[in-house]
């Protein structure tokens, strides 16, 4: 028998002899001998000659997370595949955890390891700076080309950027949105009650309603009795329109209310001793357009098709209108007359003219 000693592949110290392992080679079947230490690589594909310094091995060793004993290049140790319980096997590099492939009951799974890193993310295309990484536990990032884009968590989906929006994973409301345009500002944006209804929300506060029902769409501002903000506004936001109560809606210039609208009033001014138009139909005694807006039985009525009527205290003072194209006058109640011609001046027919004015009785 011939021995022959083995090239070592590492500094190994001189043996004893219960550190040699004898092995057979099968092409001459001569004996030749291994140390423990050099038996710690089993290459795969060569002999044990170091002819191929990039072969693969497996290490007799214990495997663990961090320490892979199936090693594509037996010049790179600390790259390969380990081991760290039961039914879990670790893809290595340099030492490294890069992923844990296992079965769990009723589910396989590949596990990449949390690592924030936006430059090197952990699933990653291309030239490596785009992908996937868990910025922290349950908080997956999007990196592109090495910048945190976008987030997904339990709550949230959307830009990684405080002044860019999101989506929100909650229940929303007329209060509460779920599309918000801006990160930092979590009580601003969209949200909405039911279907087909959506809320436009600022500061937590429902500012508008986008509503249809029956194919009619509507967009509803709520009742908010402000003069110096009114609901619906323009230019610097202190001029526009507001509904002051329940049907009442009132019209603002430069932060002061100056009239209202409402099923009563078709306009009535704000100030005292103002003008107002009644929404009501009326008569030769009854006025809807009035002077002075607290003074509802003066102003101005009709008594038909082209007959105005002056009215003071409900009472019928003057018609004036047009009759066959000439005008007509009435006085205390008196049916408007046009201007009689051609009738001689006595005192019975000045007398007739004043008593159909309604200037004198008869």
């Amino acid at each position: 028998m011939v021995d022959k000693t083995l090239p070592a592949l590492d500094a190994v110290a001189t043996p004893v002899a219960t550190d040699i392992l004898l092995t057979r080679q099968a092409a001459d079947t001569e004996d030749r001998r291994m140390t423990r230490a050099q038996a710690r690589q089993l290459l795969v594909g060569e002999q044990y000659d170091g002819t191929n310094a990039a072969s693969a091995a497996l290490l007799n060793e214990a495997a663990t997370a961090t320490n892979p004993t199936l090693v594509p290049n037996k010049a790179d140790l600390d790259t390969g595949i380990g081991w760290q319980a039961a039914d879990q096997g670790v893809l290595i590099a340099g030492g490294a955890i890069i992923g844990i492939f296992q079965e769990a009951p009723g589910a396989l799974q590949f596990i990449v390891p949390q690592q924030n890193n936006v430059a090197a993310p952990s699933i990653a295309f291309g030239d490596g700076d785009t992908g996937f990484y868990e910025l922290a536990d349950d908080n997956i990032t999007v990196a592109i080309a090495g910048i945190a884009e976008w987030q997904m968590n339990a709550f949230n989906f959307g830009s990684s950027s405080s002044s860019r929006p999101i989506f929100r994973n909650v229940a929303m409301t007329a209060t509460v949105p779920g599309i918000i345009p801006r990160l930092n500002d979590l009580n601003t944006g969209i949200g909405g009650v039911g279907s087909d209804s959506m809320s436009l929300i600022a500061g937590g506060v429902e500012v508008a309603t986008v509503f249809e029902a029956g194919g009619v769409p509507q967009l509803i501002l709520p009742q908010v009795n402000a003069a110096v903000t009114p609901t619906l506004a323009f230019g610097d936001g202190d001029s526009g329109i507001f509904e002051s109560a329940d049907d009442t809606l009132q019209i603002v210039i430069g932060g002061l209310s100056h009239c209202l609208i409402s099923s009563t009033w078709i306009f009535r001014a704000i100030l005292s001793n103002g003008p107002g138009m009644l929404a009501q139909d009326s008569t030769d005694t009854v006025p809807n357009v009035l002077p002075n807006r607290d003074d509802t039985n003066t102003g101005l009525g009709t008594n038909g098709v082209d007959v105005g009527v002056l009215i003071a205290g409900g009472v019928n003072v003057l018609e004036f209108g047009e009759i066959a194209a000439a005008p007509a006058l009435g006085f205390y109640g008196t049916a408007a007359l046009v201007q009689q011609t051609g009738v001689a001046v006595t005192d019975v027919a000045i007398h007739a003219a004043l008593v159909n004015l309604g200037l004198i009785t008869a």
